[in-house]
């Protein structure tokens, strides 16, 4: 209704062809229109939920059982021939009499496609739906199952959290929770109310997910000088991938730098799979002493991890002598040794130095 008052050339992309008519609807004044949910398209089973939805209290209003239906492409007079046939409504065919369905009914009931499990992610929009029919008078309320706090009634919402707002358009069964910007507490179970005596409940899990980073062998990852170091960054429940991801290293001598892949060190190379989980592979060839450090793997928009690399030349390297307890070491090819406790470190390295005699 509101694109038919804005623009005088609307009706053209909706009325094509011959003359249509439609109950309830006035050309000249474009009222009772039925409004769709935003980016909701109209097809076959849109058209036919809203059939159902409104077909009775036309038949009703009209004093008629005989229901005459047209053929646009997206719901063609075939295609609801079979759905008056498969008993949604009464309606007359020639002289067979096809008898009413349960569907239609002065009892509301849930949508079958609703879902009981919804995802988000922190910081982003999540959207609860949910779909009656056969509403009548009766109103749809939004319950929080942790507090059993009373979050919306129809279109009106009754919490002072500005984040949580009701969403329904005239003419549709659908009921929207919208909360802007989900947060981790907001994760939980919500129920849509139907205010029957007694009431009718359907409840709706809504995981809110929160990005999150780590770095394969964290905290700390031991390598022989001379292998290679290859430190792997997982990015886990992203919204979407980040739009680069950038790796820091910090020594004694040197705060944490931006690592260059073009330096005169060479060597170095990183691998970034993007995708929901998005993995970032930091590639050092030829391990130095000098490369020993803090490394930090920086995703655009999310929080940074790290971990601290620890590159064996023979000598016991202070960091080890805390005993942190079970460590990880890599390395292949050249010497590459893993490791899982810093006294089988101790112990090896003191063997190795008594058989060379150094």
């Amino acid at each position: 209704m509101e694109c038919g008052h804005r623009d005088p050339y609307f009706l053209k992309t909706v009325i094509t062809g011959d003359e249509t008519w439609v109950y309830g609807y006035d050309p000249e004044t474009k009222g009772n229109l039925v409004l769709l949910p935003q980016n909701e398209n109209l097809n076959k089973n849109t058209r036919l939920e809203l059939l159902c939805d409104h077909l009775p209290e036309c038949f009703e209003a009209c004093q008629t059982d005989i229901f005459m239906q047209g053929g646009a492409p997206c719901h063609t007079a075939r295609d609801v021939k079979q759905w008056l046939r498969d008993s949604v409504v009464t309606c007359t065919r020639g002289e067979d009499l096809i008898p009413p369905p349960p569907l239609v009914t002065d009892q509301p009931y849930f949508d079958s496609s609703m879902l009981t499990n919804q995802t988000a992610h922190v910081g982003r929009q999540a959207e609860l739906h949910c779909r009656v029919h056969s509403i009548g008078n009766r109103t749809v309320s939004w319950i929080r199952g942790r507090d059993l706090r009373i979050l919306t009634v129809g279109r009106y919402t009754y919490t002072t959290d500005l984040r949580y707002e009701a969403i329904h358009l005239n003419g549709t069964n659908q009921w929207t929770l919208r909360i802007k910007s989900a947060q981790p507490r907001d994760q939980g179970t919500y129920e849509c109310q139907i205010s029957t005596k007694p009431i009718m409940a359907f409840p709706t899990y809504l995981m809110v997910l929160e990005p999150r980073g780590e770095i394969l062998g964290a905290p700390d990852l031991f390598v022989q000088k001379g292998s290679m170091i290859n430190l792997t960054c997982i990015l886990h429940d992203l919204p979407e991938p980040p739009a680069y991801v950038r790796w820091f290293h910090k020594d004694k001598h040197h705060g944490a730098r931006n690592i260059s892949y073009s330096s005169s060190r060479g060597g170095v190379s990183m691998i970034v799979e993007k995708g929901p989980t998005t993995i970032s592979h930091l590639l050092i060839t030829s391990a130095r002493v000098s490369d020993t450090g803090n490394y930090t793997c920086a995703p655009a928009g999310l929080n940074s991890t790290s971990v601290m690399v620890h590159v064996l030349d023979g000598e016991l390297p202070a960091a080890m002598q805390t005993n942190r307890g079970s460590l990880v070491c890599a390395g292949g090819g050249g010497g590459g040794v893993c490791l899982l406790h810093a006294g089988i470190v101790l112990a090896i390295l003191w063997l190795r130095r008594k058989l060379h005699g150094t």
